[in-house]
């Protein structure tokens, strides 16, 4: 099952432990500390929690006591460790067809944000926003990601490679010389925005051992995991729905689910694994946003909404209910009202 909220691919902390190990620093407590298990970075496909692993390089840069370890973790790993994004950015033909597949496919990386390209005004602005949902601190994450980024141009393109200006919302790094080195002089923080100005004239800078047919090559691939991400968004939500619907009147079970999708149940349970979940996960899920609109949105007693949703007993839903949201039923139907 994935985490709650954003997630990230296992991929991004490709070789961390070497990393940190050259810094005689453990990775396993820093996971510890964070919720995650060595396990969960074995497979770099996998999607582990985005506020964990913002966390997990606050927490290194800490104990390493590097306050620009993001970046310089950047400049550690290899070209094509983050995946299939590391790969495009290596393999384009020219820096605006990095950037167009930066904007079409960050999202099979991290998951959920908004990732724009435009060009106006005779420049090309490269704008990223994050969802409300990433709360942890992200300046060594934002170095991390945006750095490897800048690094990956510049040795695809050329090492003078610069963005007429860079913007970010967090703090400043504190190594101003690394930051200039990587971004150029035109660097602001504490801005409104993750922005990111290109000239047309860089934007069109061609990669000297481009190979054209292998960017078309990873595009196919990339295009491909995004039709395999909408579909697995698709069996989710539609199970979701299914299950809500028939609260009223039974046949949430398993079965009863797949014969409503046509199929038998172990095909079922294949495609949400495939998706990352599992079907226990998104009945307990269905049955938690039901509770959410029946408290917040009716007038039904807590009794009848216990008994909609399948309880054996109010006393059942009310514990529910406090591990769902940390208060009682009653207390969080007020709460939504007032908000």
């Amino acid at each position: 099952m994935p985490p709650s909220g954003p997630t990230v691919r296992a991929s991004l902390l490709a070789r961390f432990d070497v990393f940190l190990s050259k810094r005689k620093v453990a990775l396993r407590p820093l996971l510890a500390a964070v919720g995650l298990a060595a396990d969960d970075l074995d497979d770099p496909e996998a999607l582990i929690s985005l506020n964990a692993v913002a966390t997990l390089l606050e927490h290194a840069a800490a104990k390493t006591d590097d306050a620009c370890l993001g970046l310089h973790f950047a400049q550690f790993i290899p070209a094509g460790a983050s995946g299939l994004l590391g790969h495009l950015v290596m393999s384009a033909p020219t820096v605006r067809d990095a950037i167009e597949g930066v904007e079409r496919y960050t999202g099979l990386v991290m998951s959920p944000i908004s990732v724009t390209f435009e060009q106006k005004g005779g420049r090309g602005i490269l704008e990223w926003k994050y969802p409300s949902s990433f709360s942890a601190p992200r300046l060594q994450y934002s170095g991390l990601v945006v750095g490897a980024f800048v690094m990956r141009l510049q040795q695809n393109v050329g090492a003078d490679l610069k963005p007429i200006a860079v913007e970010f919302e967090h703090r400043p790094f504190e190594c101003p010389q690394v930051v200039q080195r990587v971004f150029g002089s035109r660097v602001r923080f504490n801005r409104p925005h993750n922005r990111m100005i290109f000239d047309l004239k860089t934007l069109s800078r061609q990669a000297p051992g481009a190979t054209p047919g292998l960017y078309g090559l990873i595009s196919q691939l990339g295009d491909r995991m995004l039709e395999e991400q909408r579909q697995a968004s698709d069996i989710i939500e539609q199970t979701r729905r299914l299950i809500a619907a028939r609260f009223r009147s039974g046949g949430t079970d398993l079965e009863s689910i797949a014969a409503a999708f046509g199929i038998s149940a172990r095909a079922l349970q294949g495609r949400l694994k495939r998706a990352g979940t599992t079907f226990e996960a998104e009945a307990a899920a269905a049955r938690k946003q039901m509770a959410e609109s029946y408290l917040r949105d009716t007038g039904l007693s807590m009794t009848e909404i216990a008994m909609l949703l399948g309880f054996s007993e109010l006393s059942a839903f009310t514990r529910a209910v406090q591990r769902w949201f940390g208060v009682s039923p009653k207390a969080y139907r007020e709460r939504a009202r007032r908000q």
